[in-house]
């Protein structure tokens, strides 16, 4: 970058996104004032801000303990590890990833916290705690666990209390439930009325026979929430055609958002399938073509759900593209920046710049040294926090 004599910020043989060409970008008043052709080569990224939707922080880094053959086993796993831990234990581990994923570039976060009778509101505290620390806009979801029901008296009273508290959006993992419909309808009830956003965890599975995707977006639509996620999907890719058709048009009329997660899903769906296992990505295809709303997401790190990452979204995108599959680089960049694939004139200064000539050479690389410019000057670099010997 180079600062101009009235102030502005210049940017030279910068790549827009996943666009073609190089552009030279100047940066004024917070925003994007110009952008030209360049007669420098390619030599930066630009990308809208990076988002991460779905992340469990606050056991992050907890490490992968016994090898998992599946959701279940590393559900009990970390019940188990996580069973002595109290908020400050949480926000160490919420505190760590938070950082990592700042000093990757993103900007805003959003932290899945468990809530059931045995972790009462600790993980929310924890979650919210850490969020202080870190200059990220983060969001946190009160998540009732595998061990509760968002329809239970008990449950329902805590998720009030998370909400009193901070968080900002309410969830469930809905697979767990013995009567989906009923959990379903009381979790979006207590979301109409405590004026929050949903956003859950359904279909992690790949039996088209359980799947409840659809009847979650229907029941969405007949209360006109605005502001709902439905995480994983999985099995909605192993629905025969028609219903699949159903079911996305579904999501569409209903305004949902879809959070893929690459490497969780990957990583355990038919982990134990043998040489014919089948991959657990949702049908990431349709549901774009169709016009739903569609973003990649970390989910675990570093956890018995999945051993690996670091909290860095170009990663996420680069398993997105090879699991998928998915050639659309576009797509791959709205994916990780909440929907938006490029950058115009006039659009607020806020950018993530990468040391890389293209997109593609970002995911194969996933370069160090990035810089993150908010109303178009650098933010201070992000702590490392990478060592966390408790952890």
């Amino acid at each position: 970058m180079i600062e101009r004599h009235d102030g502005s910020l210049r940017i030279e043989g910068a790549v827009i996104g996943a666009g073609q060409g190089v552009f030279d970008l100047i940066l004024d008043g917070g925003r994007i004032a110009a952008i030209a052709p360049s007669g420098v080569a390619a030599r930066t990224l630009c990308l809208p801000p990076l988002a991460d939707l779905h992340l469990h922080a606050c056991r992050a880094f907890l490490g992968a303990g016994p090898p998992v053959a599946g959701l279940g086993e590393a559900v009990k796993q970390v019940q188990a590890r996580l069973a002595d831990y109290g908020p400050a234990d949480y926000a160490r581990h919420a505190a760590r990833l938070y950082g990592r994923a700042r000093g990757h570039g993103t900007t805003r976060m959003r932290t899945h916290a468990d809530v059931d009778a045995r972790v009462g509101l600790d993980a929310v505290l924890g979650s919210l705690q850490a969020r202080e620390a870190v200059d990220a806009a983060v969001e946190v979801v009160a998540f009732v666990t595998a061990r509760g029901d968002p329809a239970g008296a008990e449950e329902q009273a805590m998720l009030r209390d998370a909400v009193a508290q901070g968080a900002t959006m309410i969830g469930a993992a809905l697979d767990f439930v013995v009567d989906a419909g009923r959990a379903i309808d009381a979790l979006l009830d207590l979301a109409g009325e405590l004026d929050v956003g949903v956003d859950v965890h359904l279909d992690e599975h790949l039996d088209p026979g359980r799947s409840h995707s659809r009847r979650f977006a229907e029941a969405v639509s007949a209360r006109a929430l605005p502001d709902v996620t439905i995480s994983h999907a999985c099995a909605v890719g192993a629905l025969e055609a028609p219903e699949r058709s159903r079911a996305i048009d579904a999501f569409l009329a209903a305004g949902v958002t879809v959070i893929a997660l690459p490497a969780t899903n990957l990583f355990l769906q038919d982990r134990a399938g043998g040489a014919a296992a089948r991959r657990g990505i949702t049908c990431v295809a349709e549901l774009l073509a169709a016009g739903v709303p569609l973003r990649f997401a970390s989910d675990n790190v570093r956890d018995p759900f999945y051993p690996l990452g670091d909290g860095d979204l170009l990663d996420v995108a680069a398993m997105a593209m090879t699991g998928v599959p998915l050639a659309d680089e576009a797509a791959l960049v709205a994916g990780i920046c909440d929907g938006r694939a490029t950058l115009s004139a006039g659009d607020p200064a806020d950018l993530v710049l990468v040391p890389a000539a293209s997109f593609a050479e970002a995911l194969a690389t996933r370069p160090a040294g990035r810089t993150v410019l908010r109303g178009g000057r650098p933010l201070p670099s992000a702590p490392a926090q990478e060592t966390c010997h408790a952890c």
